[in-house]
């Protein structure tokens, strides 16, 4: 994934194999994005898209047809990404989710 999204022009990429250690890396920097991937083995990445979320930092997640069934309601407008998946749907997904918050802050800078 790292290198999918260096290889699409992102600066600076945070992989963690963990919730807490995603939740930690939020702590000390906030990021632009996130790419979640909602089966962390043990756990899901769903406190970490909770945190995301009362930040209003855009996120995605990565999900196979089986494990979709697992995201909440309350995340059914986030957009998911189907594993495996490529470079360029993770750079689209991304781009998608990023939109409606750069429209928000354009029409707030204009008010």
């Amino acid at each position: 994934l790292e290198e999918m999204l260096r290889a699409r022009g992102a600066a600076s990429v945070e992989v963690t194999g963990t919730a807490d250690a995603a939740l930690a890396a939020i702590a000390r920097r906030q990021p632009d994005a996130a790419v979640l991937d909602l089966d962390l083995g043990d756990e899901t990445s769903l406190a970490v898209a909770e945190e995301l979320e009362r930040r209003a930092v855009p996120f995605v997640f990565a999900a196979t047809e089986f494990e979709r069934q697992f995201i909440p309601q309350c995340f059914k407008d986030v957009v998911v990404v189907s594993k495996p998946y490529t470079g360029d749907a993770i750079a689209d997904a991304i781009r998608d989710s990023l939109m409606p918050h750069l429209i928000r802050a354009v029409l707030t800078s204009l008010v």
